[in-house]
């Protein structure tokens, strides 16, 4: 079932299902599976985004989508398991998000992914599936913990584990879809957004992290020295050394240094 399909097939269904239960739009909203603050920045960034259509990619319980339904995008919902979805008027399609999704192409205005690339085996093919469903002109929003921050660079420097994932992972744990399996660092995620033909446009953070605040002031100087050094300085390729100078600029920037996930805006050109 296709994106489009899905919204012309349920629009019938969903009138006649608020006629019968007037309360059904009414019903709580959804808890927020996420860590805390990171819908409230994905929210920040949806907010300023023109309404239409919008595909919630690993929907959850539907929290995502009961904010965007309720705030005037046209959703639906995208996962691998039903049960768990508690919106009963929101379209929801099947998927397994390691796969192609059963979405036509440009078929979304607006695509949410928040806190799943790290659960998935391939980031550089999902991004493409996130590429592929968006419209031209159209915007993607996606989170991921963020490796970057001081914090989680010096728990990788003393012990060889990420931040955010700092166990050993058994093969045939249950639980393994939950775990953090794939953690995406800066440098390879905005490649392979890059590679998938997205541009980013914004970001935020969901909130700070205090061991991160405590490493700055001594961590920050000698890293911008660093990245001077390997970005700029000893650069003679010209069109390499444009790149560095976009990609500098995110790399460093103390949000990033600090931030606990980013909330990232990326956009498919025209």
């Amino acid at each position: 079932m296709t994106l489009s399909i899905a919204i012309e097939h349920d629009t019938e269904q969903r009138i006649s299902r608020e006629h019968a239960d007037p309360g059904r739009r009414n019903k709580p909203e959804p808890q927020q599976l996420a860590v805390p603050g990171v819908h409230d920045a994905a929210r920040r960034l949806l907010s300023g985004l023109p309404r239409g259509r919008l595909l919630d990619v690993a929907a959850g319980n539907g929290a995502m989508s009961y904010w965007a339904r309720d705030n005037g995008f046209d959703v639906t919902a995208l996962d691998i398991d039903r049960s768990l979805f508690e919106l009963d008027d929101v379209p929801w399609i099947e998927a397994n998000l390691n796969q192609r999704f059963p979405v036509e192409d440009n078929s979304a205005d607006v695509v949410v992914a928040c806190e799943i690339i790290e659960h998935l085996e391939n980031h550089f093919q999902f991004l493409r599936e996130l590429a592929r469903v968006v419209r031209p002109g159209g915007h993607l929003i996606l989170s991921t913990p963020n490796e970057h921050n001081l914090q989680c660079r010096w728990s990788y420097f003393t012990t060889g584990y990420f931040g955010h994932s700092p166990y050993v992972i058994r093969e045939d744990d249950p639980q393994l879809p939950l775990r953090h399996i794939n953690m995406v660092p800066l440098s390879k995620l905005e490649l392979a957004w890059r590679r998938a033909g997205l541009e980013l446009t914004d970001f935020t953070v969901s909130r700070n992290r205090k061991w991160s605040w405590l490493l700055f002031p001594w961590l920050y100087p000698l890293q911008t020295l660093r990245l001077q050094m390997r970005m700029k300085w000893f650069v003679r390729d010209a069109a390499a050394r444009d790149l560095n100078a976009k990609v500098y600029q995110l790399v460093n920037d103390p949000r990033i240094l600090l931030g606990r996930t980013i909330v990232y805006q990326l956009q498919k050109p025209l």
